[in-house]
């Protein structure tokens, strides 16, 4: 799964870069304390291996959830749970049941992300 990199934060991001470097930089990146719009849209242009992607939903819970060490877990306590009861052994008494129609996912921004790159969170 790939993070990309919000619009703003990428702004934000070159004000600070030029602003450490000592590049002069139009008046205006200092009021916003960012990069213009136009700034972007050459870098966009200069980069053509970027491209501007809507990422997946994802609620926060599920984001921050989803690691290593909690996968690890489950797959402990299923593998625990199929040997203590044979009854599941054969998959065909597990269902699905997190389907509630509850939403919690918030509608994400756009990202640049790398092209190619199948799911951008």
């Amino acid at each position: 799964m790939f993070y990309g990199l919000p619009i703003k934060e990428c702004r934000c991001i070159a004000f600070e870069m030029a602003t450490i470097n000592k590049i002069s930089i139009p008046q205006k990146w200092h009021k916003n304390s960012m990069a213009g719009i136009d700034w972007m849209n050459n870098f966009r242009k200069r980069h053509p291996d970027l491209s501007l992607r809507t990422p997946e939903g994802c609620s926060l819970s599920r984001a921050t959830s989803f690691n290593a060490h909690n996968v690890n877990i489950f797959f402990d306590k299923l593998k625990e749970l199929l040997a203590r009861s044979p009854i599941f052994a054969n998959g065909t008494r597990i269902f699905n049941l997190d389907e509630t129609g509850t939403i919690t996912v918030q509608n994400p921004q756009k990202v640049l992300a790398t092209k190619g790159v199948k799911s951008v969170c």
